[in-house]
């Protein structure tokens, strides 16, 4: 195993300049700015590198890339990661150029070097350093990566639909999805689950428009005011539970085994709960969450409305035992009488299922060994609190997931100077070498 750790070291710099161009590509989805680019580096970078079968997927914007390495092994593992950024907001607290990958701290630096070309990279790096190793890889390797994730995955399920009809995604035994990051402490992570989400708007029309409080009130009604009667239906203020009849109905509580893993952990800072409630929160308990409320007059000085119009945005993480559907429906009828008379509009933005996969399953334990070689050291995480598009490959192409994040915890996703530790790369690196090589051995 230290010949990985050797061919890693010997292969560092063709490594680095690769990132180099994938960082320079750009690729951000929100406006298609080197998504041609980014997407044309992946495609000659697989073939030249690792021989893959390459196609792309159209979709409304950004192509999906579906790659196959050598095929015909008895074992058929697929990689997922995304090769489109975020757009660079608040460039002036950049200390380099975001699309220039730059060297400090003993980091890299750049749009998209955490999340998630560096990890996407990362993948790809390990597949080359056990083929330059040891040759062809041991299982059949599929590579999903798509370039929508940053504008919500819009076409995911329709790109997995076409890959799977066209026979692209064949015999896959198991998903492993890298983005997100490893534990705050630098430990790495698997985590086997993410939590759903459900995301809303809700829309109080009284008046048609603003009214003069003087000659009005008392007599006509407060759009800000029945916004908030309706949250009040769906939300304790005081608790912070959801009010809606059957929403914690169904849900799917830890195993001894998944609260020893939680148990390992990092403690959490500044919390007023345990470590194990804290987690559990986190990973078993569903949310209802109010993003923000636009309504009215909150200029310097008073202004004696009454709003005819108020808005509030919401968002639902749900967790295994949940579906959007039954929580959309719980929605409607606790709204019914102000959509019936339209004095409240209701509109559903964003519909992602939760995911969790068994932790029995071969590959979890593979993975955990892959990782210890590494790095010495694995966490276990059953449940991400956060929501990535796991359930489309759970839903859709049948198989169980295993998310393998490989960003950092200090990455500065989406903010100005995003990095990956140098460090970091190298171990994500390793940990797939390590993963083929494992499995070389079974």
């Amino acid at each position: 195993m230290n010949n990985i750790t050797e061919q890693i070291h010997s292969s560092h710099m063709l490594y680095e300049r690769l990132l180099s161009k994938f960082i320079a590509a750009q690729g951000v989805s929100e406006s298609g700015i080197g998504i041609n680019q980014a997407s044309s580096f992946l495609v000659d970078l697989l073939k030249k590198y690792l021989d893959a079968q390459v196609t792309l997927i159209k979709t409304s914007s950004s192509p999906a890339i579906v790659a196959t390495i050598d095929p015909g092994q008895s074992q058929t593992i697929l990689f997922y990661g995304h090769y489109d950024v975020m757009p660079v907001a608040a460039s002036e607290q950049w200390l380099s150029d975001p699309f220039k990958l730059a060297k400090r701290n003993d980091c890299y630096y750049g749009r998209g070097c955490g999340d998630d070309k560096g990890q996407l990279l990362a993948q790809i790096c390990g597949l080359i350093t056990y083929r330059q190793l040891y040759g062809q890889l041991p299982v059949t390797v599929k590579l999903f990566y798509e370039g929508q994730e940053e504008i919500g995955s819009l076409d995911l399920k329709s790109s997995v639909e076409q890959a799977k009809k066209a026979g692209l995604l064949n015999g896959v035994d198991y998903a492993i999805i890298s983005d997100g990051t490893i534990s705050p402490d630098g430990r790495h992570v698997i985590t086997l689950g993410n939590r759903g989400g459900l995301g809303f708007r809700i829309t109080v029309n009284e008046n048609h428009y603003d009214l003069h409080s003087g000659n009005f009130g008392n007599v006509a009604p407060n759009a800000t005011i029945k916004l908030m009667q309706l949250l009040n239906r769906m939300i304790d203020f005081k608790s912070g539970r959801c009010l809606l009849p059957k929403f914690y109905d169904g849900i799917v509580q830890p195993t001894q085994q998944e609260l020893a893993w939680i148990d390992k952990l990092p403690s959490p800072v500044h919390s007023p709960f345990s470590k194990r409630e804290y987690y559990q929160r986190l990973m078993f308990t569903p949310t209802i969450n109010v993003n923000g409320i636009a309504s009215g007059h909150v200029g310097q000085r008073i202004k004696t409305i009454i709003p005819g119009r108020a808005t509030a945005m919401l968002d639902i993480r749900l967790v295994k035992g949940q579906q959007c559907k039954q929580i959309e429906k719980m929605i409607q009828q606790a709204l019914a009488p102000e959509l019936n008379n339209r004095r409240a509009e209701l509109e559903f933005l964003v519909e992602t299922s939760p995911s969790k996969s068994s932790p029995n399953i071969p590959i979890v334990n593979t993975l955990i060994q892959a990782v210890k070689h590494a790095t010495g050291d694995c966490l276990i995480e059953p449940v991400a609190g956060g929501t990535v598009p796991n359930y489309v490959w759970e839903s859709f192409l049948g198989v169980p997931v295993v998310s393998l994040p490989l960003g950092a915890a200090s990455q500065n996703a989406h903010a100005a100077n995003e990095n990956m530790p140098i460090h970091v790369f190298d171990e994500d690196i390793a940990i797939i070498a390590h993963l083929m090589a494992i499995l070389a051995n079974r």
